[in-house]
């Protein structure tokens, strides 16, 4: 039962790291900066790693696996988020990426395209927030100077000097509100967008195929084995377990009678058990004097 159950576990641990053995993980580190418009940003309201974590699943978004589609060619976006995982290991801005494929240079290929297509999406996402911010700033910047020119018009037009001297303060203040919109824009525009970097190419972590084989075969092999002796206790228990319930179940031999005889003082058990010894009528010497004292 032992050998055969560690053979079927060797053959079964064979048949896992033949499969295992055709699939190869690479991985590439990213380390995170905080960005206007990304989970993790300077602004960012909540806890980092909380921000940290939507930024892993960010990676493994549909969006990112398109554009390693595009980058890559020759898969789906199914196929190309088949294999992958991102951790965030404990207090770091780091997401590491996990790719395994069935061969050396797709894997380490898709773990560095799904790095680098991350970093562009959350660039992508910066601009877009920026850009949206700087037209909204570009609509306020306009709206001030078309009451900057009505207000310089009115007051060229004032003759009272008292009127003009307010309609100057007025106009000196939407021409420092527009002064100050317009910096915001400039520093808006020029600031520099910083999504991180791959700190950490693309490279395989996976064992050599044969490593993997044999280290299945083995694992395999223990399994079984373990299995052997667990079923080869239990079921010496089960037949230990019937014996004494056998045991248990069978009649008990009753006890002989005891009685007492008056004659002979004794009891008939102890009598009868005692056998009777009859004498050797072929010793002459102890016959032959009883007979002849009865003759005299």
């Amino acid at each position: 039962m032992i050998v055969v159950l560690t053979v079927l576990g060797a053959a079964a641990g064979f048949a896992l790291g033949s499969r295992s053995a055709d699939r190869f993980t690479a991985e590439a580190s990213v380390l995170v900066a905080p960005l206007t418009g990304n989970p993790y940003s300077p602004n960012g309201n909540g806890d980092d790693l909380v921000n940290l974590e939507t930024e892993a699943q960010l990676v493994s978004s549909d969006t990112v696996a398109a554009k390693v589609v595009t980058e890559l060619g020759g898969l789906t976006t199914r196929e190309a988020l088949d294999g992958l995982s991102v951790t965030v290991p404990a207090n770091t801005q780091i997401l590491v990426v996990d790719q395994t494929a069935g061969s050396r240079a797709d894997a380490r290929a898709r773990a560095q395209s799904f790095a680098k297509s991350y970093l562009a999406f959350r660039t992508e996402r910066a601009n877009q927030v920026v850009s949206a911010q700087a037209g909204r700033i570009q609509k306020q910047i306009n709206r001030q100077t078309r009451d900057l020119d009505a207000l310089v018009r009115k007051q060229s037009a004032e003759l009272v000097v008292v009127r003009r001297a307010v309609l100057q303060e007025q106009v000196n203040g939407a021409t420092t509100q527009i002064a100050q919109l317009r910096t915001a824009l400039a520093d808006l525009q020029t600031g520099e967008v910083d999504p991180g970097q791959v700190i950490t190419p693309a490279h395989v972590t996976s064992r050599s195929p044969r490593t993997t084989m044999a280290l299945f075969l083995v694992g395999g092999a223990l399994v079984g084995f373990a299995l052997g002796i667990l079923v080869l206790a239990l079921l010496t228990r089960a037949r230990t377990l019937r014996e004494v319930a056998h045991a248990e179940e069978a009649p008990a031999r009753p006890a002989p009678e005891v009685g007492y005889d008056d004659r002979a003082g004794a009891t008939t058990a102890s009598r009868s058990a005692s056998p009777r010894v009859a004498p050797d009528v072929h010793d002459e010497e102890s016959v032959a004097p009883v007979g002849r004292r009865l003759d005299g």
